[in-house]
């Protein structure tokens, strides 16, 4: 009795070993299921940066077409296309043709400082502009008597030899081409906008203070009323200290 009691202790002792090891093989047979699915995890979470970089790319050319495209800016541009595709008729008279000419460069500069005091930023910038505009309005009406004067017999741009007859002199003539190549080599200039319209302001509104100093030294050269010649000298002066006080916003 007591030998079959004894007998039947290892028998329990080894099922016990047997479902130990059978419990032991289970587990790692799971865990090695769930370490070979961890790569799939990781492969995954490494994509992400990817994905996430591609935003920043997108906005950043988005903003860079909104800036080159701002509303004002491209006002500005219309307004001085604009101005150069007024067609110009030369009498051969250096006086008219300054005043002539002159006159609608005012206008379009005035539509430019409309512009600028309708999108602009810069307070000092606007009353700048101000005060230009104030400025050749005034100077449109002095200009007014020489652009109606007779002068000598029109013709077109494509009849500047004919300039030297009637009331111009050669000389008159060849000084009213002049003006005629200066405001062309003016509409030849490349302009590039920034979206920012002080800066495309003040960069444009240079270039154009610039071409009219070039007109000026014509008529200084060539013109011959007196009165005319003292207005002209009066906006040289004034553009070339705007040009000055405009430096800071076109950089």
């Amino acid at each position: 009795m007591e030998f079959a009691i004894n007998t039947r202790k290892p028998l329990n002792v080894a099922v016990s070993i047997a479902l130990g090891t059978a419990l032991a093989l289970v587990a790692t047979g799971c865990a090695k299921s769930d370490n070979a699915e961890a790569p799939a995890a990781d492969t995954s979470t490494a994509a992400a940066p990817t994905d996430a970089a591609t935003p920043p790319a997108a906005n950043a050319t988005a903003g860079a077409d909104t800036g080159a495209q701002s509303p004002g800016s491209m006002e500005l541009h219309r307004v001085m296309e604009e101005g150069e595709a007024i067609p110009m008729t030369m009498s051969g008279d250096v006086d008219k043709d300054f005043a002539s000419m002159m006159t609608m460069h005012h206008q379009t500069g005035i539509k430019m400082i409309d512009v600028l005091q309708q999108n602009g930023q810069s307070a000092e910038l606007k009353a700048l502009g101000a005060k230009m505009k104030a400025d050749q309005l005034e100077e449109i009406k002095k200009m007014a008597p020489h652009a109606s004067a007779a002068g000598a017999a029109a013709t077109g741009h494509e009849g500047m030899a004919g300039m030297d007859h009637g009331q111009g002199t050669a000389a008159q003539g060849g000084a009213a081409a002049e003006l005629h190549r200066i405001m062309e080599e003016s509409k030849a200039m490349p302009m590039t906008m920034s979206g920012n319209v002080d800066k495309d302001f003040a960069t444009m509104m240079t270039m154009h203070h610039k071409t009219a100093i070039k007109m000026i030294d014509v008529l200084q050269q060539n013109g011959k009323a007196a009165d005319l010649k003292a207005l002209g000298a009066k906006m040289k002066a004034n553009q070339q200290e705007e040009i000055k006080k405009m430096g800071p916003f076109t950089q």
